[in-house]
């Protein structure tokens, strides 16, 4: 009895001794934590957005919150979650989702909320939907939430308008634009918005809803030196900026906007699908694979021990009865054998895939990263970008729209967070290995105009000159590209001068290139198209050279570029930390100014085609009777026409047209068959078929194959005299 008395009391103290250490445990925790506070009613915030609360769906848009606080002040953060579709790449979720699922984007910035006034806060952020559902939080330094709401931004969907900002003090531009917002101009419908200088945001991509930006050069001039850049970097991707004269003339959207630019939008970085660059990303992977050969005689080992050897050693000492379990063991010790021979190529933390093209202008040196970050887990991790970096997320172009969801924002799986000394990239909640991929920009002086020197005539089927590579490395797969011409250089070694006379100009057709980045890159592909053995990275620069040429010559351009990939620079200095390995390669780029003049003469490597329905497609025979239209030049007289074959393009799907050709007679207003033997027409020639303003017809007639193979025009190119020369 007494026993189990002392046992009963043994118990009691027992649980006491316990509950005190978790009261110890507990203030402990209550102490070291902040309580997390409810929402203040000291604090209100509104939201403006867009360009007088005009946005566009699938792109940036500027926001600015609105804090009002009539407590104290406090050091804090205002964070913005909201929600886009994006792809998936596991197959359980592409299933159950279509492919498909929702992903929750988180922007954050610090701020400084003064007492007893409003502070603005501002974010770039994307836009997915035509009703955008935002959860604002605003968190004390602490981590104290004090507010918390949902806010609503409408954009618009108008994917056939061309959005135009107007930026000037001329009352009588600002006039007349103000009085034609809508504008009906051929197949385009431009709408107007005005803006002022306080419009013109300090960071990239708030410009994106604009197409075009109508300016003139006083109100450029006040600009500050970080809202030039921003306009810069608005240029680079695809940005048409109009310069209009103080004066007041007579303006209208046909006197701002050529024609030949207004087509130019078909094909700017808007309507550039991201598809390119995650495909481009998605060649893009660890230089080396891991050796084999280890595992390879490990299980040709296992594989005779396992077989004959054990069976032939347990029958000599009479012990087969023990073949099962001897066959287990060594089974369970081959496993923990692989295990620890695979360490070295599992992967355990996060990586970087990236492509990084590198411009070297007169001025400056443009520096453009694309970039995916993957783990090998689904737990939380970040990375740390230099803030000389502005970046962006990539989303796949996905049309999902309903009004009346309601999006979860309890959350996030990817955060964005911009710090006074550093910016933050956080993933969590994302299945293993998935891909979030992200653009990065920036733009520094150049320290010397001597990187790369290029000095360069091009005329007819002849070019002249020198490139010069002034860098301390080899420039691999260099080719000087011009719209539909292309002189291949190979390697450039270190501090070199390579002699362009006399080198071969080869013509593509710039809508079907193929071909072409197969050459650059050296690729070398089975007949099967497959690609061969051992030109895994031949292939990883082709991704890259698809996507830069698409982005680059996606329509008629007369700026040339030499490219090459740079030899050894597998190396990336966006991110701050060396925690994750980062796997990729550098594409240079150098604009390079071509002098296409001789004796007075001028060459036109490329005549595009005037047709509405025919420019966009790309020269090629999809009937089997085209009648297109040229536009020869107005700015030339006594004008040669030539015909060129095409050398780069994918033979499996098209041909180089054999059929007959007729120009369309002004005089006799009759087709004449013409006679391309030569591939050239002179001057005197083509006098009757060309108008006032130096068009011509020119009908082809060829018809499909049994192969059924869509025939690609030949390339046409002009040289003619200068009209002003003799003035």
């Amino acid at each position: 009895m007494i026993n189990k008395n002392k046992a009963i009391r043994t118990a009691k103290t027992f649980k006491k001794l316990i509950r005190l250490i978790f009261c110890c445990i507990l203030l402990s925790c209550i102490g070291t934590h902040p309580v997390k506070a409810a929402a203040s009613n000291e604090l209100s915030a509104e939201i403006s957005y867009g360009y007088n609360l005009i946005t566009k769906t699938d792109t940036n848009s500027p926001l600015t919150i609105s804090v009002t606080n009539q407590g104290s002040e406090f050091n804090g953060t205002v964070q913005v979650i909201l929600s886009a579709v994006t792809t998936t790449n596991s197959a359980t979720q592409a299933i159950m989702l279509n492919g498909y699922k929702e992903k929750n984007y988180m922007y954050e910035k610090t701020a400084h909320i003064a007492a007893d006034a409003t502070t603005d806060v501002s974010l770039i952020i994307p836009l997915k939907y035509r009703s955008n559902q935002l959860r604002i939080m605003i968190y004390d330094e602490y981590g104290n939430e004090l507010f918390n709401g949902i806010k609503v931004i409408e954009s618009e969907d108008y994917s056939y308008y061309v959005y135009a900002a107007v930026f000037t003090d001329s009352p009588s531009v600002l006039n007349y634009f103000e009085n034609t917002a809508i504008y009906q101009y051929n197949d385009y419908t431009f709408k107007s918005i005005i803006i002022s200088q306080e419009d013109i945001p300090q960071e990239n991509y708030a410009l994106d809803l604009f197409d075009i930006i109508i300016a003139n050069q006083n109100q450029l001039d006040s600009l500050t030196k970080e809202q030039s850049k921003v306009i810069d970097n608005w240029v680079k991707n695809g940005g048409f900026l109009v310069l209009v004269n103080d004066a007041n003339e007579s303006i209208s959207w046909e006197t701002v906007i050529p024609d030949e630019e207004i087509r130019k939008l078909n094909y700017s970085y808007r309507s550039y699908t991201d598809w390119a660059i995650t495909y481009a990303l998605s060649s893009v992977f660890m230089n080396n694979l891991p050796d084999f050969t280890i595992f390879i005689i490990a299980l040709i080992i296992y594989s005779i021990i396992m077989g004959p050897l054990l069976y032939l050693l347990l029958k000599k000492i009479n012990k087969r009865k023990f073949f099962w379990l001897c066959e287990i063991t060594a089974s369970v010790l081959f496993t923990f054998l692989i295990i620890i021979l695979g360490n070295s190529t599992r992967l355990k933390a996060p990586f970087l895939n990236y492509f990084k093209i590198v411009t070297y202008n007169e001025k400056t040196i443009d520096d453009s990263v694309y970039f995916n970050i993957r783990a090998p887990f689904n737990n939380e991790y970040k990375l740390y970008v230099d803030k000389e970096y502005s970046f962006k997320p990539i989303f796949d172009t996905v049309y999902y729209d309903d009004r009346n969801k309601k999006f979860n924002l309890n959350d996030y799986n990817v955060g964005i967070s911009y710090g006074e000394q550093e910016n933050t990239i956080t993933i969590k909640n994302d299945v293993a290995f998935t891909k979030e991929n992200f653009i990065a920009e920036k733009s520094e002086e150049a320290k010397s105009s001597d990187y790369i020197s290029v000095n360069m005539n091009l005329f007819g089927d002849k070019v002249s000159g020198f490139v010069t590579n002034y860098m301390d490395y080899s420039i691999e797969n260099a080719a000087i590209l011009v719209y539909n011409k292309v002189i291949f250089l190979d390697t450039i070694p270190a501090g070199s001068t390579i002699n362009l006379d006399d080198m071969k100009i080869y013509t593509y057709n710039p809508k079907f290139k193929y071909g072409l980045t197969n050459a650059i890159a050296n690729l070398k592909t089975t007949e099967k198209g497959l690609i061969q053995d051992g030109y895994m990275l031949q292939n990883q620069k082709k991704s890259i050279l698809d996507f830069y040429l698409e982005k680059k010559f996606g329509y008629y351009t007369d700026k040339a570029y030499l490219i090459g990939f740079a030899k050894d620079m597998n190396q990336l200095d966006l991110q701050l930390d060396s925690a994750y390995d980062a796997y990729g390669m550098t594409l240079i780029e150098v604009p390079v100014d071509v002098d296409y003049t001789c004796d007075n003469l001028e060459y036109t490597t490329y005549v595009p085609i005037k047709n509405e329905e025919y420019s966009s497609s790309g020269d090629v025979m999809y009937t089997d009777e085209m009648i297109l239209t040229y536009n020869l030049g107005q700015n030339l007289k006594d004008i040669n026409l030539y015909f060129n074959d095409l050398s780069y393009f994918d033979d499996k799907y098209y041909k180089t047209f054999s059929g007959h050709i007729y120009f369309y007679n002004r005089v006799t207003t009759l087709y004449d068959p013409i006679d391309l033997s030569q591939k050239n027409i002179f001057s005197h020639e083509l006098k009757p078929y060309l108008n006032d303003q130096n068009e011509i017809v020119v009908k082809y007639v060829e018809h499909f194959d049994e192969e059924e193979k869509q025939a690609l025009l030949p390339s046409l190119s002009t040289i003619g005299r200068v009209n002003d020369v003799e003035n």
